[in-house]
This record gives structure tokens, C-alpha cells and sequence, in this order.
């Protein structure tokens, strides 16, 4: 049975329990973590579902601030990527895909939700 989402609850936390439904399995390479250089990180371009339309998102370089959680993800109303402080609300058109984490000098961590967000 699928867990209750929560209005409480964390974005990464409605996420997984998004994940846990529908657990698509693939994402044939839509918005790939690319390469990443100390706060820099690059994301190739991809396809997301909005309701019955395709949307295609190009990929982009971001700079992100030092010792913070990111969350990254397709605005399907403007086509863009975006990017928010993890304590930051995101629009409503937003879907998450990736949580990024920095050090004082680096990217430290990287937590993958494409799946089922991805065409």
C-alpha cells in the first residue's frame, strides 16, 4: 500500500514516496549529472511529463553556494532548470530531480530522484 503524502513532509520525503509508486526503473539519460568543478555543476538537457504534454528542459551550469542542500529540477512552465535551497519552497510547476549537497569548496553529495519525473 502507498503512503500517505503529507503536507508536512520534506520535499525528498514526497519524492520517495512518489519514487515507491511508480518506481519507473529508467531514465534514458534525461538530465545527467554531467560534470561537477568545486560549486560548479553541470546538468545535460531532457524530456519531462506534464500532465499530457512533453516538455523539453535544456540542461545548464550551476553555481551553487557553499555548505547548503540544493534541490534541482524541471519548471515545467518556463522549460527551465531550477535550482532552490533545500529550506527554500519551490514553484508549483517544479519537479525535483536532484538534492546536491556543498561543502565549503565542493559538491559533497548528490541523491538521484530522476526516475520517475523522466519521460
Amino acid at each position: 500500500m502507498a503512503e500517505r503524502l503529507n503536507i508536512k513532509d520534506t520535499v525528498q520525503e514526497w519524492i520517495s514516496k512518489i519514487n515507491n509508486v511508480f518506481s519507473l526503473g529508467t531514465v534514458d539519460g534525461n538530465f545527467k549529472l554531467e560534470s561537477i568543478d568545486g560549486l560548479k555543476i553541470l546538468f545535460s538537457g531532457g524530456y519531462v511529463r506534464d500532465g499530457s504534454f512533453i516538455i523539453e528542459v535544456p540542461g545548464k551550469e550551476i553555481t551553487l553556494e557553499a555548505n547548503s542542500t540544493y534541490i534541482i529540477g524541471a519548471n515545467t512552465q518556463t522549460g527551465t532548470l531550477e535550482n532552490y535551497i533545500n529550506d527554500t519552497q519551490p514553484t508549483s510547476d517544479f519537479i525535483p530531480m536532484w538534492v546536491v549537497g556543498t561543502n565549503n569548496l565542493d559538491v559533497t553529495t548528490t541523491d538521484d530522484y530522476r526516475t520517475w519525473a523522466c519521460v
